[in-house]
Formats: structure tokens, C-alpha cells, sequence
């Protein structure tokens, strides 16, 4: 009976685990051809191409930030599930989950303040 307590303590760590490595699945693909060739340093004399540039790499931390997000959302379902009555497991998915949509609404928020700042400076 310890053995099944001392591995279920590991169950949430598997889990979050895989969810953050399934996305990593997900992109590695390359097909020929998707991708564009790799930026040189003579690509980034003008403006627009370090604009696209730090666009790229927001985009990424944004993929990372909703799987994390995501990730709270589904450990907070987890949670809630195995508390089994417990008043203060049932709180601390509340919790869970409430920083869990509120990382959600507030890396939705930041995309869409980056794409109206975009259109009103035309970079776009």
C-alpha cells in the first residue's frame, strides 16, 4: 500500500510532464520547405526584418506560456477529481484553476494588445 501512495505522489509530476512535452511532438515536424531558410546577420539590417524577428520569438514564448497555462487548468481538474471530499484540496484546485484561466486570459490579452499595436503602426 505504500509503494501505490509513494507512485501516485508521482502522477501529477507524469502528467504535467507529458503535457509539456507533447507539444514538442507536435512541431517537431519538419516538412521540406515549411521553414524558412536560417537568418543570416546581413538579413537584419532593416527594421522589418528584426520586427519579424521578435514577432517569431513571441509567438514561442506565447505557445509556452498557454501550455503552461493549459497545464494548470488540467492539474486543477486533477486535483479537484482526487480530493476526495476535502475541503482544502477542493480549495487549492479552485486556485489552480483560477491561475489557470487567468494566465490563459492575460497571454490571450497580451497577443491581442501586440496585434493592435501592430495594425496601428501598419507593420503588419
Amino acid at each position: 500500500m505504500k509503494k501505490i501512495i509513494k507512485y501516485s505522489k508521482l502522477l501529477p509530476w507524469l502528467i504535467a510532464l507529458n503535457l509539456f512535452s507533447l507539444p514538442n511532438l507536435v512541431f517537431g515536424q519538419y516538412m521540406p520547405g515549411d521553414y524558412p531558410e536560417p537568418a543570416t546577420p546581413s538579413e537584419f539590417q532593416t527594421a522589418e526584418h528584426v520586427v519579424e524577428l521578435i514577432d517569431r520569438i513571441v509567438d514561442y514564448i506565447l505557445i509556452a506560456l498557454i501550455t503552461i497555462s493549459a497545464a494548470f487548468i488540467a492539474f486543477a481538474g486533477f486535483t479537484y477529481v482526487t480530493a476526495g471530499g476535502d475541503e482544502s484540496k477542493v480549495k487549492k484546485a479552485k486556485d489552480y484553476l483560477v491561475w489557470g484561466v487567468f494566465g490563459l486570459v492575460f497571454v490571450v490579452g497580451a497577443k491581442g494588445v501586440i496585434w493592435i499595436i501592430w495594425n496601428l503602426l501598419d507593420l503588419g
